[in-house]
């Protein structure tokens, strides 16, 4: 029970704070990818997944036909997953501007939808890209100038957070994603990234796994399928891509659970990456970042359960136990305290909110459910 209660401390302990410092480390003692980006502007196709965007449909449209990119060098197809409001009549509005409508004849999710676009893509490189982010003048251009190297099969653009209306879940996700972006641009210097943010990311069309299920989701499957056939995954920092972050606790638990069953489905359907004689360090990655991530929530109800059995042993278990009840009652304080957050009690909370949505998700993995439709979180605002 001891070494059982010590091993999950040193997994909580690895997964958030050492394998972070293990990828600094290891990125001063070994030698770093480097990528040639010369100038390379071929065909590419602009995949926009939608689900009812009528509010923002329009501005993204806009938006990428306000980006530095040669008109003449890219198409836009936006994926319409059988939308019931005005989308697809925006969208058909906009067929002047090399604008095509994808339209799902029954509604299958994200992964579906882009089969679809995928089987009217002219671009032998895909960029995919949320309806409701908005993207940087020049972030397209320097996404796709990395497909000038040969190895490269996957490039991630860099998210942004922006929180609107400076509330204290949007400043916990835009903490977390700086925090997790820099673990994914240190991956992708050393291996390959073991994930994307799916808000705008582009691939070689052919590595796209076609026969993906529609129950998973392409911003982790895609860079395993891109690091089995032997490409690489990496991020690009000067391909900006802003997003609003999510304004309420339910819409966090929501979020967070999805990504979490749908990693779990992932990550069981793509058991050969764990392979560490095959796919080295890598590996390694895939492991410690998206496993144990996955699992995290697990390893710190199990410390919980064994402190309590273990408190007749020793005082020091008595020391662990009331550091971890003050650590989780200040968690549900930060819940409780709505405006003006200190930062600390914050990043508590919002540790606390993740991990407990990362247990809701891998119980509602354990029951067998399975994540294929998705609805814009933005929506409630």
């Amino acid at each position: 029970m001891t070494i059982l209660f010590y091993s999950l401390s040193f997994l909580i302990f690895y997964t958030y704070i050492g394998f972070p410092l293990f990828l600094q480390i290891l990125s001063k003692v070994k030698r770093t990818t480097t990528i040639k980006k010369d100038e390379f502007c071929p065909f590419i196709s602009i995949i926009i997944p939608a689900y009812n965007e009528e509010m923002s449909i329009n501005l993204k449209l806009d938006n990428v036909f306000s980006l530095e990119y040669p008109q003449d060098k890219f198409e836009v197809i936006v994926a319409s997953d059988c939308s019931t409001d005005r989308t697809d009549d925006i969208v058909r509005m906009n067929c002047q501007k090399s604008v095509l409508l994808c339209r799902s004849e029954k509604r299958g999710g994200k992964v579906a939808a882009y089969k679809n676009a995928l089987g009217i893509a002219k671009g032998d490189i895909v960029v995919f890209s949320d309806a409701t982010s908005i993207l940087e003048k020049n972030s397209l251009i320097n996404l796709v100038r990395n497909f000038n190297d040969s190895k490269v099969g996957c490039v991630a653009g860099l998210l942004t957070y922006e929180d609107p209306q400076t509330v204290n879940v949007g400043k916990g996700e835009h903490g977390y994603w700086q925090y997790n972006r820099n673990i994914n641009m240190l991956e992708g210097l050393l291996d390959s990234m073991t994930s994307v943010s799916g808000t705008f990311f582009a691939v070689r069309k052919e590595l796209y796994p076609l026969n993906m299920e529609s129950h998973l989701a392409e911003d982790l499957v895609v860079p395993l399928n891109v690091r089995r056939n032997g490409f690489v995954t990496i991020m690009e920092p000067e391909a900006l891509c802003f997003e609003s972050t999510v304004q309420t606790q339910n819409q966090e638990i929501r979020k967070r659970s999805r990504i979490t069953i749908q990693n779990l489905h992932g990550l069981l359907a793509n058991l050969d990456m764990f392979n560490l004689f095959k796919y080295g360090l890598f590996s390694v990655f895939l492991i410690s970042h998206k496993l144990f991530r996955s699992l995290s929530a697990l390893f710190l109800l199990g410390i919980f359960i064994l402190n309590v059995f273990l408190l007749r042993y020793s005082n020091i278990y008595v020391l662990t136990l009331i550091g971890q009840i003050v650590f989780y009652s200040l968690g549900i304080i930060g819940g409780m305290w709505r405006k003006n957050r200190p930062k600390i009690i914050n990043a508590v909370y919002f540790f606390c909110l993740s991990n407990y949505s990362i247990l809701i998700g891998f119980f509602m993995f354990l029951i067998g459910y399975k994540v294929v439709t998705w609805d814009t979180e933005r929506q409630e605002l």
